[in-house]
């Protein structure tokens, strides 16, 4: 039975384009039809649930008033005697101190420049990816299309969410770095940009470890020193030093809760197939609000944990040993991007929050690997376009999980990202580079 099943995979790689044909018409068309289906909210610039958090922090600021205190925030969201809809701002007083100017514009305007902003920059960081992967100009045309109609490009919209900022931030670091002519400068520079992402993300500060790894130790002290620029700047501008020392205290410890529908990493997923949930959610339109209970596939909460831990440290272990491997050989501009690619992939897959609008992070990764494409031998080839499609088609199919709960009440349709992730880690860690001697 299983040599049947060898033979008839082999038999299907031999004609590959046959499978990209059939993933590629897939994914698109799921990619159409979920674009099209927020198409009309975009044309509108959305009201940014999320964004509305940043602005109403900022505004707050502005008016002298205390961030993360209930009652300033309320008046700061009362605008004309109207009262703005938003999240609890939970991200750090830096944040809303550099938003400040943005806020000093009616919400109208400045959710305009946000929307706009965060559209110049996912195509401008594409852009620059494609270049830095030496694609040709037709290839990253393609790409940005397909990328546009991801669920993780529009959704990061919809709400009004960081992701943009970050994944700038993000891709400039790693342009520096790999200069052809890098420079003391240009890496304290990369590591200043990565320490600023670390502020408002804490997560960032993993990059700090791969530059020491690599051997670039100014990239590591810019990551110091652009923590301490920020961190300055939002106790100058952010409140005072009680605000800051209450974000890390008091609210940045609050944060974690039960698992939301979108987490896509894999702590909440493997909550959600062994333990009960209810959700709350819009279907079709806002006003159509649904209340539904999943039950688990098993209930079974230490068993989903222990499955989780186990999966979570044998991905960390081989990414670690992988990485390891590299720190004794020489660094290259292929490996440091590699690692640089793959400890984004480790904290899509393994912080205990990761809302699939965070999946635009995959892009870093997703160039290198177009990169390390081009340098394969024909018969390796097949697999990479395979599995990127394959990728792709279930990143898009997270897109679909309202509908799906509508046919069957199952957490088994709140997970697509997640797999959609670990076919890019497996391809990661599949055509890692080859290490070299430092002799060499």
């Amino acid at each position: 039975m299983a040599q049947g099943l060898r033979t008839h995979w082999r038999r299907w790689l031999a004609r590959p384009y046959i499978i990209y044909v059939m993933l590629g018409l897939l994914g698109l068309a799921l990619a159409a039809v979920g674009f099209v289906r927020v198409l009309p909210s975009l044309i509108r610039v959305p009201d940014h649930y999320d964004f509305a958090a940043y602005y109403v922090a900022a505004r707050a600021l502005n008016q002298h008033e205390t961030l993360y205190d209930g009652a300033a925030m309320q008046r700061a969201a009362t605008i004309d005697g109207q009262h703005m809809a938003h999240p609890l701002y939970i991200y750090p007083p830096f944040f809303a101190a550099v938003l400040r100017p943005l806020a000093s514009l009616p919400f109208a305007q400045a959710k305009t420049i946000w929307f706009l902003g965060n559209i110049g920059l996912f195509v401008g960081m594409w852009w620059l990816l494609g270049r830095l992967a030496q694609l040709a100009w037709q290839q990253r045309l393609l790409g940005l299309g397909l990328l546009l109609l991801a669920p993780p490009f529009y959704d990061t919209l919809l709400l009004g969410q960081v992701n943009m900022l970050l994944l700038a931030l993000l891709t400039c670091a790693l342009a520096l770095l790999l200069r052809a002519k890098p420079s003391n400068g240009s890496d304290l520079l990369a590591g200043a940009l990565i320490g600023v992402a670390a502020v408002i993300k804490v997560y960032p500060l993993a990059f700090g470890l791969i530059f020491l790894l690599h051997r670039r130790y100014f990239a590591s002290l810019g990551v110091l020193l652009g923590v301490a620029g920020a961190m300055l700047l939002g106790i100058f501008a952010g409140g005072g030093w009680a605000t800051t020392q209450h974000f890390f205290t008091d609210v940045l410890p609050s944060l974690h809760g039960p698992a939301n529908a979108a987490d896509q990493s894999i702590w909440p997923v493997f909550e959600r197939l062994f333990t009960e949930h209810t959700y709350r959610y819009a279907y079709l339109s806002a006003s159509n609000l649904v209340e539904l209970t999943l039950k688990p596939v098993i209930e079974a909460p230490l068993l989903g944990k222990l499955l989780a831990a186990g999966l979570a440290a044998t991905i960390a272990f081989l990414s670690g040993r992988s990485i390891v491997r590299r720190w004794r050989s020489a660094s290259t501009p292929a490996s440091l991007w590699f690692d640089y690619g793959l400890i984004i992939i480790l904290t899509l897959l393994l912080l205990p929050v990761v809302h699939s609008h965070y999946l635009v992070l995959l892009l870093i990764p997703l160039a290198w690997l177009l990169q390390r494409y081009q340098q394969l031998a024909p018969k390796q080839k097949p697999y990479l376009i395979i599995g990127l499609l394959a990728s792709y088609g279930l990143i898009v199919l997270e897109r679909y999980w309202r509908f799906l709960l509508n046919i069957a009440a199952t957490p088994l349709f709140l997970g697509f990202g997640l797999c959609g992730a670990l076919i890019v880690w497996w391809l990661l860690m599949r055509y890692q580079p080859a290490t070299a001697s430092i002799q060499d």
